[in-house]
């Protein structure tokens, strides 16, 4: 009886010490949400003035109704020279990846990876290394799950030219591929990719969606989406290191010139391509850009023409030549933004604009934009 009133006694004890809170505890911090735009610029000069030209640009709390302006920019120097594509990732901490515009005349067959504070605050990680890494284009870092086993990728594509077995009087031949780099964390030695799958396209950005591989193929005669049923399934399997094209569909846009960036929103269901081609105008030549928009994506099951549900393009647009469009993913989500390395700008859209539409501009040192990456949640 003593021992059930002693149980009683401490249990109130107890639970009146957990109730108990000080006056001057601090209230719990509520989370904010992120809403923070990563930018590669392609500017670079070989020797010790390639050390003072910044190529990537962080920018927070671009949902909101005004953008922030000039100095709010963070600008980063990394390891790439020459920013090229980019891509961020929240899995393990966040990171960074990078592909470099590979000049000429410096080498740089490498992805690099940077790493993120809480804050926002780049710092160069390591490098992926690889004289077949090229012409690194589209990047996509994952991590799966099987069992008890989790594992993770990074995912590019790659066009390599080169003249092994031509006849010195014809052009190089394009060598296309999809590499997989398993757990990319190396630094300063060659990477080797896990899964190598050889491409009959010409291939540019890369995501996932669901188990399926998304690849944009930028051909001008043959402008497709091309699916790849279930191969995310693969990245967990110990089989060969080189996997014969799989099952796959193509979606053929019949109007399109020169697909570049794609980016899927799941909570909208609404999938987005940048395209360009030459300008028929007199007063204003060079290339005219647009934006075609796929709303209900998901209802795209097998090969067949897709025709898109809107279309930005038009002068006051200001696209030129996009390379590369990041949709803000999140439920509710407002904006997408469009890379255009001629028109040196990322321009803000409303995800339900069409037409000839004026965007939001962002300018950064007025350095060509190459790709972007949209952290949103």
């Amino acid at each position: 009886m003593k021992n059930y009133l002693f149980s009683i006694v401490i249990g109130c004890v107890l639970i009146s010490i957990a109730g108990c809170k000080r006056d001057d505890d601090e209230p719990e911090r509520e989370r904010k949400p992120i809403s923070r735009l990563y930018v590669s610029t392609s500017d670079y000069s070989a020797g010790s003035a390639a050390q003072t030209i910044p190529n990537v640009w962080v920018l927070d709390n671009v949902d909101q109704e005004e953008l922030p302006g000039r100095e709010f920019l963070r600008s980063f120097i990394s390891n790439a020279k020459g920013g090229r594509m980019i891509h961020y990732s929240p899995f393990n901490g966040g990171r960074l990846f990078q592909g470099s515009m590979n000049p000429r005349s410096d080498l740089d067959t490498a992805i690099h990876t940077m790493t993120i504070s809480k804050i926002g605050v780049l710092n160069n990680a390591s490098s992926l290394g690889n004289r077949k890494y090229d012409n690194v284009r589209g990047l996509y870092y994952t991590v799966e799950n099987e069992g008890k086993l989790t594992d993770d990728f990074l995912l590019f594509t790659n066009a390599s030219d080169t003249t092994k077995g031509t006849p010195p009087d014809q052009p190089p031949v394009a060598n296309y591929s999809l590499f997989v780099i398993q757990r990319p964390r190396s630094s300063g030695r060659l990477s080797l990719p896990r899964y190598t799958m050889k491409l009959s396209h010409n291939p540019w950005a890369v995501l996932a969606i669901d188990r399926d591989l998304v690849i944009s193929r930028a051909e001008e005669k043959n402008a497709a989406i091309v699916v790849y049923r279930q191969f995310m399934n693969r990245l967990m399997q110990n089989g060969d290191s080189t996997i014969k094209e799989v099952d796959h569909y193509e979606l053929k846009i019949p109007d399109a010139k020169n697909l570049r960036g794609i980016s899927y929103s799941k909570s909208a269901d609404i999938l987005m391509v940048t395209d360009f081609s030459q300008s028929t105008s007199v007063t204003t030549p060079g290339n005219v850009g647009r934006i075609l928009i796929f709303e209900k994506f998901s209802q795209y099951k097998a090969a067949q023409d897709i025709t898109p549900t809107r279309i930005i393009e038009g002068d006051l647009t200001k696209l030129r030549e996009p390379t590369d469009v990041a949709i803000d993913g999140k439920a509710g989500g407002k904006y997408f933004f469009v890379a255009d390395p001629v028109t040196r700008r990322v321009l803000r859209f409303s995800i339900s604009d069409q037409g000839n539409v004026a965007p939001k501009e962002l300018n950064f040192d007025n350095r060509p934009p190459w790709s972007i990456s949209l952290d949103s949640r």
